[in-house]
């Protein structure tokens, strides 16, 4: 029962968002022992296409059921992973509607600063400050990016490199 909750939630989750709906802000994560709905959608525009493409940060704590369609991404804070038993960015770029499940099993977003109102996470629109920052730095970034906190208080970059998503972390120090 569990792992049909939580494959309907990211059945859900994965769901495209229309262009003319606007991004509700992000609600606290309540975690559970399932897959719990913590921000989102998001709207951005990954690829560039001009079509909205949706972010959804959901909580897993067991095995998900993952849609027929979906890339997984389980390297991004680390080495592969099988099962999802922490934070999931999901990601549906609009005009392809490609969906993609990012897992985290780090414990990225188990740090204090993800137990914050609000989130520390925010869209970066091509051509906005935050943007330019982060593509001054890394040529890679070519369109809108989202913006994740860290404990530190160095933001790193989640884009699309045109082939799948990456993170950037500058060479700070805090």
């Amino acid at each position: 029962m569990r792992r049909l909750a939580a494959a309907l939630l990211v059945s859900f989750a994965l769901t495209v968002v229309p262009a003319s709906v606007e991004a509700k802000p992000p609600s606290i994560c309540d975690a559970v022992d399932r897959g719990t709905l913590c921000a989102g959608p998001l709207t951005l525009d990954f690829d560039g296409d001009g079509v909205a493409d949706s972010i959804t940060l959901v909580s897993a704590r067991g095995p998900i059921g993952v849609s027929a369609g979906t890339t997984v991404i389980s390297n991004l804070w680390g080495p592969k992973v099988k099962d999802a038993k922490g934070a999931l960015i999901t990601i549906r770029l609009g005009k392809s509607s490609r969906g993609y499940l990012l897992m985290d099993q780090s414990g990225f977003f188990d740090s204090p600063i993800w137990q914050q109102k609000p989130l520390p996470l925010e869209v970066a629109k091509r051509g906005s400050k935050a943007f330019n920052e982060f593509r001054a730095e890394q040529k890679a970034i070519r369109h809108d990016i989202l913006v994740l906190g860290t404990e530190a208080g160095i933001d790193i970059a989640l884009y699309w490199d045109g082939k799948t998503f990456k993170l950037f972390e500058p060479v700070e120090e805090p």
